[in-house]
C-alpha cells in the first residue's frame, strides 16, 4: 500500500466521521426546538393540562385558606423535588464511577441515594393533596361570595328582607 492509498483512506474515512458530527448537530438543534418553553409571566400558564404552583398562588391570593394550601404544595413540591435530585445524583454518580473505573460501587451511599429518591414520593403525594384541597376550598369560598343572599333581618329602612351579594 502507498502513501496515496493511505492518505486518500484517512480522507474518506476523516469525510464519514464529520458527516456524522454533522448530522448529530443537526438533529441536536431541530430537536431542541420541540422543548423550546415560553417564559411569558402575564398570563396563566397550564403545564401538561395542569395548572402550575405560581399560577394557582396568583389565582388564589385573594381567599387566604385556599392561598395557605397553595403554598404548602409549593414547600413540598420544592422539598420533593431537592430529594428526587440529589437522592439521583448520588445514586448515578455512584453506578457511573464503578462503571467507568471498573470497581463495585459504594452500596452505601447507593441505599442513601436511593431512600432520598424515595422519600420524594410521599413528598409529591402531600403536595398534589394540598393542590386539590387548596383547588376545593377555593371554589367553595368562591361560591360563598359570589352568591347571593336573603335574610331576614334589619335594614336601613326597618325589619324585612335583606338581600346581600
Amino acid at each position: 500500500m502507498n502513501s496515496k492509498e493511505l492518505s486518500l483512506c484517512s480522507i474518506i474515512h476523516l469525510a464519514d466521521m464529520m458527516r456524522r458530527i454533522i448530522g448529530f448537530f443537526v438533529l441536536t438543534l431541530l430537536t431542541s426546538f420541540l422543548f423550546a418553553q415560553n417564559n411569558d409571566k402575564d398570563t396563566l400558564r397550564e403545564v401538561n393540562g395542569l395548572w402550575s404552583i405560581k399560577a394557582l398562588k396568583e389565582v388564589t391570593k385573594d381567599y387566604p385558606n385556599a392561598h395557605k394550601l397553595i403554598k404548602q404544595a409549593g414547600t413540598y413540591n420544592a422539598l420533593g423535588t431537592a430529594f428526587a435530585y440529589t437522592g439521583g445524583f448520588i445514586l448515578a454518580y455512584q453506578l457511573t464511577d464503578a462503571f467507568l473505573n471498573g470497581r463495585t460501587p459504594n452500596w452505601t451511599w447507593s441505599g442513601i441515594g436511593l431512600g432520598l429518591v424515595a422519600l420524594s414520593a410521599p413528598m409529591y403525594k402531600m403536595c398534589n393533596n394540598r393542590i386539590y384541597d387548596g383547588i376545593d376550598l377555593y371554589y367553595i369560598e368562591k361560591e360563598k361570595r359570589e352568591s347571593a343572599h336573603l335574610d331576614l333581618g334589619f335594614t336601613a329602612n326597618g325589619f324585612g328582607f335583606r338581600l346581600s351579594f
